[in-house]
C-alpha cells in the first residue's frame, strides 16, 4: 500500500493530461481567428498584430517568406519570439535564392536543411505552417521553367524530411496563379494541376491543406461578388477540380494571397469577409501585402508608400469583429537538478525549485504549480511568474519530513485556467539521519581536550546548519545524527574553536556517512597578550596533563 495515495493521484491525473501526440491538429476544430496579412519584414510583426488581432481578435495569422540564404536561427527565433507575444501564427512559404531567370530551381538535397533549421525553432503554436514554394506555373518561379513533374517530385521530398523532423509540421502546396495563361512562360493552373497528377497520382493527398491565391482578376480589380476561378472565391474552383485527383473536399483552405489595387479598398474587404471568406473551411485569409514602398508591389501595400501611414482599408479591416483564437500550444516544463530526490526523516526544509518552460505558451497568471504527494507538507499550489519558453523560474518549497519513511512520489502538474496541460513526478527517499565523523589534530594540546567545537554545514544554496559544543575524543568528533541536510549535496563544512583558527572542507554529504580530516589547527595568538604574558599564553595552549 506504500505510496497508494501519490500513486492513485498520478494515474488519475495522467488521464486528465493531454497526450502529446507529435501530429497536426485540425485548426477549425478550436476557435479560430481567420483575419491575417501577408508581411515583407519581420520588423511589421507588431503592426500586423495590430491589424488582425484587433476588435475582439487574438492569434490571427501572418504569411511571411524566408529564403536559404536569409536561414540564421537567432533571427527567425525572434521573430517567432515576437509573433508568441503578439499572439500571432505564422505561415513560412519557404524560397530559394535569385538568379537572372528569377527565382533558382529548388535543390531536393536541400530538403535536409531545411527540416533541420525548421525544426531547430521554438514555433508560437504546435501546428508549423509551411507553404512548399511559390507560384511554380510561372516560369520565373522555378528556374526558368516550368516542370510541374519536377515539383511534385520535390515538394514529396521536402514533405517527407520535414516530417521525419516532425509530425507537426503542416505541410501546404505552393499557391499557383489561378489568372495565368498557357504560353512560354507560364502554365493554365488546370493544365499544371493535371500534369502533376499525372506524374505522381498521389500527389494531392500528401498536402494537409490547401494554399491557394485567390486573386480579384481581371487586374487585381474584380468585384467582391464575382465567382469562379479568377476571383477572390478562386479557392472554390481548386477545391471541386482537385476532388477529381484525391483532394479531399474538407481540405482546411489558406488564401495566403489575395487583395485589390485601385478604388473601393474598404467596402471590397468588407463584403469579401462576410461573403465570399466566410466558407467555413478557410482557416486564414492573409491579404498581399501589409508594408511594401517600392515598385512593384507597392500598389498593394495596405501602407501608403507616400505618407508612411495605414490606407483607409486598413482601419476598416481593424473594425471588423474577429474571436480569440485558441490555438494548440505544446505545454511542457522540466524540473532541475536543485530539488532534493533524498531527504532525511524528521527534518525540516526550505527546498529551492527552478521551473523551466520547455513548451510554446507564455506562463502568466493563468498557469498555477499543483503539487500532490505522500509527504503531507508538500501538497500544495503555487501561483507562477511570467515565463516565455526556454526562462526559468524559482520557487522556494517549505518541506517537513516528520513521521514520513521511505520512498516517495512527488507529482508535479502545470494547471490553465484549472485544466491539467503538463504533468511530471519524481521519487523522494526519505533515509534516517546519517552521521558525520571528523578528524582534528592541535598544537600541544591532548587531542580529547574540549574548546567549545562548533561545525557548520553550508549547502551550495547557502542553506546552513549549525552543531554546536562537539565533544572530540582522541582526536575524533561526531555527530550520531544529522538532521535538515540532504544527501548528495555538495556542502563546506566549516569547524570552529575558540582558541583556533576556523578550518574548511568542501564535501559530497554522504547518505550513511560522511568522514572528514580537518588536519592540524592553527592557534589564535593575541599578539599584545604574548608580548606582555608570554608564559600564560604559552601555557593557555600546553596540554592540562603534562
Amino acid at each position: 500500500m506504500r505510496n497508494f495515495t501519490a500513486s492513485f493521484i498520478f494515474l488519475f491525473v495522467l488521464l486528465l493530461v493531454p497526450p502529446e501526440a507529435r501530429a497536426v491538429v485540425d485548426p477549425l476544430a478550436v476557435p479560430n481567428n481567420r483575419f491575417g496579412i501577408h508581411i515583407f519584414d519581420e520588423s511589421d510583426i507588431p503592426l500586423a498584430a495590430e491589424l488582425v488581432n484587433s476588435s475582439g481578435g487574438q492569434w490571427g495569422y501572418v504569411t511571411l517568406v524566408v529564403r536559404e540564404d536569409e536561414r540564421d536561427h537567432a533571427r527567425w527565433q525572434r521573430a517567432f519570439d515576437e509573433m508568441r507575444r503578439q499572439r500571432l501564427i505564422p505561415i513560412v512559404r519557404i524560397a530559394t535564392g535569385m538568379n537572372e531567370a528569377g527565382w533558382r530551381t529548388p535543390s531536393k538535397a536541400e530538403a535536409t536543411n531545411w527540416a533541420a533549421f525548421l525544426d531547430g525553432l521554438n514555433w508560437p503554436t504546435k501546428n508549423r505552417y509551411v507553404i512548399l514554394f511559390n507560384e511554380p506555373n510561372h516560369a520565373s518561379e522555378w528556374g526558368g521553367s516550368i516542370a510541374p513533374h519536377e515539383y511534385a517530385d520535390v515538394v514529396r521530398e521536402y514533405a517527407n524530411k520535414l516530417r521525419e523532423g516532425s509530425d507537426d509540421f503542416f505541410v501546404l502546396p505552393a499557391g499557383l496563379d489561378l489568372a495565368a495563361p498557357n504560353g512560354e512562360t507560364t502554365m493554365d493552373a488546370a493544365d499544371y494541376f493535371q500534369k502533376m497528377y499525372e506524374y505522381d497520382n498521389q500527389i494531392f493527398t500528401l498536402f494537409d491543406g490547401w494554399t491557394s491565391h485567390s486573386y480579384p482578376n481581371p487586374g487585381f480589380s474584380g468585384r467582391s461578388s464575382a465567382t469562379g476561378r479568377t476571383s477572390i472565391r478562386g479557392y472554390q474552383w481548386e477545391r471541386d477540380f482537385l476532388s477529381q485527383f484525391g483532394l479531399p473536399t474538407n481540405t482546411p483552405i489558406f488564401i495566403t494571397e489575395t487583395g485589390w489595387v485601385g478604388e473601393n479598398l474598404s467596402e471590397n474587404y468588407r463584403d469579401a469577409y462576410d461573403n465570399a471568406w466566410s466558407d467555413t473551411h478557410i482557416v486564414a485569409v492573409t491579404p498581399f501585402i501589409l508594408n511594401y514602398q517600392t515598385s512593384p508591389f507597392n500598389q498593394f501595400s495596405w501602407i501608403n508608400p507616400v505618407s508612411g501611414e495605414p490606407n483607409e482599408h486598413f482601419y476598416t479591416a481593424q473594425s471588423f469583429l474577429k474571436i480569440e483564437g485558441k490555438p494548440v500550444q505544446i505545454e511542457r516544463f522540466t524540473i532541475s537538478e536543485t530539488f532534493p530526490t533524498t531527504l532525511i526523516f524528521n527534518s525540516t526544509y526550505d527546498a529551492l525549485i527552478k521551473l523551466k518552460n520547455t513548451g510554446q505558451s507564455i506562463w502568466t497568471d493563468e498557469y498555477k504549480l499543483h503539487i500532490v504527494s505522500d509527504i503531507p507538507s508538500l501538497n500544495t499550489q503555487v501561483g507562477l511568474t511570467t515565463a516565455a519558453p526556454g526562462q526559468e523560474i524559482e520557487l522556494s518549497l517549505p518541506i517537513g519530513t516528520f513521521g514520513v519513511y521511505g520512498n516517495k512520489e512527488v507529482i508535479f502538474s502545470l494547471n490553465k485556467n484549472g485544466q491539467v496541460v503538463s504533468m511530471q513526478s519524481v521519487v523522494v527517499e526519505i533515509v534516517p539521519p546519517p552521521s558525520l565523523v571528523f578528524t582534528v589534530r592541535r598544537w600541544f594540546k591532548q587531542p580529547d581536550e574540549v574548546d567549545g567545537t562548533t561545525i557548520t554545514l553550508t549547502a551550495t544554496d547557502a542553506n546552513s546548519v549549525f552543531f554546536r559544543g562537539i565533544d572530540i575524543r582522541e582526536g575524533v568528533g561526531r555527530i550520531g545524527e544529522l538532521h535538515n541536510v540532504v544527501p548528495g549535496k555538495t556542502y563546506t563544512v566549516t569547524l570552529s574553536s575558540q582558541d583556533y583558527y576556523e578550518k574548511q572542507q568542501v564535501v559530497n554529504l554522504q547518505k550513511k556517512e560522511t568522514r572528514i580530516d580537518f588536519g592540524r589547527l592553527v592557534p589564535k595568538f593575541n599578539y599584545i597578550e604574548v608580548f606582555f604574558h608570554p608564559m600564560s599564553t604559552l601555557f593557555r595552549f600546553l596540554p592540562s596533563r603534562l
